[in-house]
């Protein structure tokens, strides 16, 4: 439930505040399609990590040997922990509206 709600902060409220007010539309489709391309990378990625490293037991399952499970989910941990420090990079609004934030409204701005 709660990796629900991630989600959801990620793809719909966080490009609704870091990009241009005329920008929405895209900037959404942008981040949903970033979302789910991760989510099956991830997917698919984890079953191929996850195999014994042991040739004879990955090959009993199909699979190429890789990493085991143990590795496997420590590289999850450690691409959570970059998308955690990555997120205290998106700019804070302050108050401000988009369009002052984007500097749209400016004299002289093409």
């Amino acid at each position: 439930m709660e990796a629900q709600k991630q989600k959801k902060l990620v793809t719909f409220i966080v490009p609704a505040e870091i990009y241009p007010a005329r920008l929405h539309a895209t900037s959404h489709g942008i981040s949903a399609a970033s979302g789910k391309v991760g989510a099956i990378i991830g997917s698919f990625g984890f079953l191929y990590l996850a195999q014994s490293p042991d040739p004879a037991k990955a090959a009993a399952h199909g699979y190429p040997p890789s990493i085991g499970v143990r590795n496997s989910l420590f590289t999850l941990a450690g691409c959570s922990l970059l998308g955690f420090l990555l997120t205290f990079l998106v700019p804070e609004p302050k108050g401000k509206s988009l369009e002052e934030m984007s500097r749209e409204n400016e004299v002289g701005q093409p």
